[in-house]
């Protein structure tokens, strides 16, 4: 799996032990830990939070500066640490575990700043499974199963997009905290906002296998091919190749998609 802040890259294999960060100048330090990696996270200055197993306890996240040396450490005995964010300027960070309680799964959200071992703030979403974590502004974006949730500084629910009994089966998001959303059994995928509020709904007659979204624009790989929409909905153009694509991903005004045989660039 990797991980980009920048010219900053975090490269691990969920379920191994070894990771590295490098940068545009060469690798800045690699790792080894004693138990495998669940998730990762990189920063712009090169800070690597990592979430891994640990003797005695569930999950545990280690911080390592941009020298590999370890600045930070929080261990969870409730919580299975599936996503890990650094807070806008790296000084801190928001992880996202799971746990059950009552029968039912419950996502915590934790965040911490790496000069105190007291928690910040938690918060907490029942009945959803996290798929994603990021921040949007000064507040934490949470992609889940059921909706979307944007919780603000002080630990609060900020806004919801709740999807409504749908299913998700493609998501993405821009650096401006925009979410393209596209669901099982149906041909519209439903542009939001950072503030959750949706702004556009774009309708595509076709199989949707993959969005994206950046540069002002959503892009669909489908079982047509890919086509481009501003993010009012407004077509902007598409591309009826037949690619045998499974990601797609946008990126310096560029679109490119992820094939078994390596990476398409389309220039549209």
């Amino acid at each position: 799996s990797a991980q980009v802040a920048g010219d900053k890259v975090l490269l691990f294999d969920r379920g191994g032990k070894k990771f590295k960060v490098s940068s545009q100048s060469g690798q800045l330090y690699e790792k080894e830990l004693t138990y495998p990696i669940v998730c990762g996270a990189v920063s712009g200055d090169g800070k690597a939070a990592i979430s891994s197993g640990a003797q005695g306890y569930i999950s545990e996240v280690a911080v390592y500066s941009s020298t590999g040396e370890e600045i930070f450490k929080w261990s969870s005995l409730d919580s299975y640490v599936m996503f890990v964010t650094f807070s806008p300027g790296g000084k801190g960070m928001v992880v996202a575990g799971v746990s059950a309680k009552d029968g039912s799964v419950v996502t915590k959200l934790s965040a911490f700043r790496f000069d105190s071992e007291d928690a910040l703030w938690s918060f907490e979403a029942e009945d959803c499974i996290p798929y994603s974590l990021s921040y949007s502004g000064n507040n934490v974006h949470l992609v889940t199963d059921s909706s979307v949730i944007s919780v603000g500084s002080d630990g609060a629910q900020a806004a919801k997009y709740d999807y409504e009994g749908k299913v998700l089966s493609s998501f993405a998001a821009d650096d401006g905290g925009r979410l393209a959303l596209a669901f099982e059994r149906s041909d519209i995928i439903s542009v939001v906002g950072s503030d959750l509020k949706e702004t556009g709904k774009i309708e595509i007659k076709e199989d949707i296998r993959d969005v994206a979204i950046g540069n002002g624009m959503v892009a669909a790989l489908t079982s047509g091919g890919i086509a481009r929409y501003s993010l009012d909905g407004s077509a902007k153009g598409d591309s009826k190749e037949n690619i045998d694509g499974k990601r797609i991903l946008c990126a310096g005004g560029k679109i490119y998609v992820i094939t078994s045989n390596g990476a398409y660039q389309y220039g549209g």
